[in-house]
């Protein structure tokens, strides 16, 4: 049995978009803590930039690119039910703020709760017809409830909107493994990998792809590469050793599915 990587959110980070954010902000002090949580988020440090936030938000409560911008820095740090109600105070102070519904959108499915996510995200397309990242993330929502035309659909409109959006092709070849149309699947993630060769994720569902057509180089192949990229995925692990397994190659099958044991992959 091939286990399924951890691809759903391959490669895509919740955007930093606070540069093209109004900002009404009131006081210099405010707009200080503002710009000193964005340059923590830049760093990776999302304890300092929550608290940035909260100060920006103390001096004045009224300021939603404060909320919203702390929802980021609580989303990276996987606190999402705070993340969820920084995005909701957002749009309570501005009902019409598309990005709130759809970053809240992406926090509630992270929270495995699909169905709040896709609503989200789908207000977030009424108020904004042509966001790229909107339609990604409902695309992904659905594969993850298992409607994978509506995610092939989603990710196609994504494509449309924006034809270099490497995430885009990725996920949409996600939805076709899923399907089990394994040459879309393969050229989509080709192409996904073209646009984007750092993601992991990309190149493991490709070798599952080529795992199922029984192309077995060309599957170890693409699981090595997503090791070098990932090397604490035990999942990449257990399907290389199938996929040398399959081949007849019992060392290195046995090297890999005992490395995923270490890896804290429970037993098949």
């Amino acid at each position: 049995m091939r286990l399924a990587v951890n691809g759903s959110f391959v490669g895509i980070a919740v955007l930093s978009l606070w540069a093209a954010m109004p900002c009404p902000v009131k006081g210099e002090e405010a707009l200080a803590a503002i710009e000193q949580g964005n340059q923590a988020i830049t760093k990776g440090d999302f304890d300092l930039a929550v608290s940035c936030y909260t100060a920006a938000i103390r001096l004045d409560p009224m300021l939603p690119v404060a909320y919203l911008s702390r929802g980021v820095a609580y989303g990276e740090n996987s606190t999402y039910d705070k993340a969820v109600a920084d995005y909701s105070a957002v749009i309570l102070l501005e009902p019409d703020y598309a990005l709130a519904y759809i970053y809240r959108g992406i926090a509630y499915g992270k929270k495995g709760e699909y169905d709040r996510a896709i609503a989200d995200e789908t207000e977030g397309i009424r108020l904004d017809p042509r966001n790229s990242l909107a339609y990604i993330w409902r695309g992904i929502h659905y594969g993850s409830k298992g409607e994978q035309d509506k995610a092939i659909a989603n990710c196609t409109e994504a494509i449309l909107l924006k034809p270099d959006y490497a995430e885009a092709y990725v996920h949409r070849g996600i939805a076709y493994a899923k399907k089990g149309e394994y040459d879309k699947a393969i050229a989509d993630l080709s192409e996904g990998i073209r646009l984007d060769a750092k993601g992991a994720g990309a190149y493991a569902w490709r070798g599952n792809a080529y795992d199922h057509k029984r192309e077995y180089d060309k599957a170890i192949a693409d699981y090595s590469e997503a090791v070098r990229l990932d090397p604490k995925d035990a999942a990449v692990y257990y399907n290389r050793g199938l996929a040398y397994k399959n081949k007849g190659d019992t060392r290195h099958a046995d090297e890999d599915l005992e490395q995923a044991k270490k890896l804290g992959l429970p037993p098949q």
